[in-house]
């Protein structure tokens, strides 16, 4: 896997984007089931044992996604162990799988075309990509990563695969910087520059971003972070719709339709 992301980063302006897209929908696995479809599936099974085990796997699923948030520091205050945490993740998905087959079924796998032709006019996809990079001379993987982010938009003349090489700097400076800003309240003027500012180069007119993010992204609320070139918070930019497949995007729409008929606004 290491070696294919590393050629494609290598080569970004010439990977072939839709084999690349259909590569990460393929090797994301569990991940790639919408949600709410597994949420049905489980629940139509009708069987409390395989409900309590699937709502148990949300609730520590949860748990850790709030914990990704925190910095080492506050993990260890906290006595938290995110890895002994993430193994029991694991293993509770493990046997959800063994007692109820539901991810057993393969993920849909849409093209980059079928994902363009669903977006609006200033909607993009952003599937941040965590790369850890291969070393050819040794043929081992190195300690060393980068990040890619693959832009989808309506108009998919505009897709394109935006490299960010200082994968180890953004970790340090999420890390670090980032982290400290938020637990002090301070004005971080640069980790946007760093984490962000690649990626925003290449939106054109873009208002709503279905963002899907993998490595240190986790730990990034990008609407916090500010743009000292407009003098906004991204949040104030752009609206963020945090989804862990192109496949929750339909459950967005679903989400919108019915705030819509309860008198809630679209936008």
């Amino acid at each position: 896997i290491s070696a294919y992301l590393t050629i494609c980063m290598k080569s970004a302006d010439k990977v072939d984007l839709d084999q690349l897209f259909s590569f990460q929908q393929q090797t994301k696995g569990i991940l790639l089931n919408s949600e709410v479809a597994v949420q049905k599936r489980i629940r139509a099974i009708n069987d409390r044992s395989v409900q309590s085990l699937y709502d148990q796997t949300m609730n520590l699923k949860s748990r850790i996604g709030r914990y990704l948030t925190l910095s080492e520091d506050e993990l260890s205050k906290l006595n938290i162990d995110l890895d002994h945490l993430t193994d029991s993740l694991s293993n509770l998905e493990n046997e959800l799988i063994k007692i109820s087959g539901v991810y057993n079924q393969p993920p849909v796998v849409q093209s980059i075309e079928d994902i363009s032709k669903s977006l609006k006019g200033k909607e993009v996809v952003v599937e941040i990509i965590k790369v850890p990079l291969f070393d050819f001379n040794s043929m081992k993987v190195s300690n060393e990563v980068a990040y890619m982010a693959m832009l989808i938009f309506k108009n998919s003349s505009k897709n394109r695969l935006v490299v960010l090489e200082n994968g180890s700097q953004i970790e340090k400076y999420v890390s670090t910087l980032y982290q400290n800003s938020q637990k002090y309240q301070l004005v971080d003027d640069l980790t946007a520059d760093i984490v962000w500012g690649p990626i925003e180069k290449e939106l054109d007119k873009t208002k709503r971003i279905f963002i899907n993010n993998d490595g240190i992204y986790h730990r990034v609320n990008l609407q916090t972070l500010y743009n000292s070139h407009s003098g906004k918070y991204v949040g104030d930019e752009y609206q963020f719709i945090n989804i862990s497949s192109v496949n929750d995007i339909p459950d967005f729409r679903e989400s919108i339709k019915l705030k819509t008929l309860s008198g809630a606004s679209n936008d």
